[in-house]
C-alpha cells in the first residue's frame, strides 16, 4: 500500500510499466495523485522524485519541466 509521504524504491524505471506511456502514467499517479516519492536505484541521480519536488518549491514549476524533459530523453 502506497500512502502520501511514502517512498518506493525500484531497481529500474522499466519496472513501472511495459512502455513509455505506462511508465509515465504510473510515475505521475504515484508522485502526483498519491503524493509518494519514487527513487530508481539504477539511476538515482536522474530519477529521484524528491529532487523534482524540491525544484518546484524553489522556482514554481521548474521541477515539473525538468521531469518531463528527462523522461522524453529516456
Amino acid at each position: 500500500m502506497i500512502r502520501n509521504g511514502g517512498f518506493i524504491y525500484i531497481d529500474a524505471l522499466d519496472q513501472l510499466g511495459r512502455n513509455y506511456d505506462e511508465i509515465i502514467r504510473e510515475w505521475k499517479d504515484i508522485t502526483g495523485a498519491v503524493g509518494a516519492d519514487i527513487v530508481v536505484l539504477e539511476n538515482e541521480t536522474l530519477f529521484d522524485s524528491r529532487k523534482f519536488k524540491d525544484m518546484n518549491m524553489e522556482d514554481g514549476k521548474l521541477g515539473s519541466l525538468m521531469e518531463e524533459c528527462i523522461f522524453q530523453v529516456f
